[in-house]
């Protein structure tokens, strides 16, 4: 889990796409809202800090599209640097 986080600083390829991974990405407060019962507050970005603090609050990671290209299910992500 959280291998996504290893990427930051590292520019990778996917297919012919070549993307700059920036930075990660904590998630929104909105996240923590049931929808169907909007009263019922579960606070995830402070579960996940507390259970694994190691990653906090983290759910992904933000990248730039340094080359556009082509993705397909099944192709091998690449790190280039």
């Amino acid at each position: 889990a959280w291998k996504e986080f290893d990427l930051v600083g590292h520019q990778i390829c996917l297919g012919t796409t070549k993307l700059s991974i920036i930075k990660k990405t904590v998630r929104c407060d909105g996240i923590s809202v049931d929808a169907l019962d909007p009263d019922n507050i579960l606070d995830i970005p402070s579960l996940m800090s507390k259970h694994y603090p190691t990653y906090g609050p983290y759910f992904g990671v933000y990248a730039v599209v340094d080359y556009p290209g082509t993705m397909a299910i099944g192709d091998t992500l690449v790190t280039l640097d």
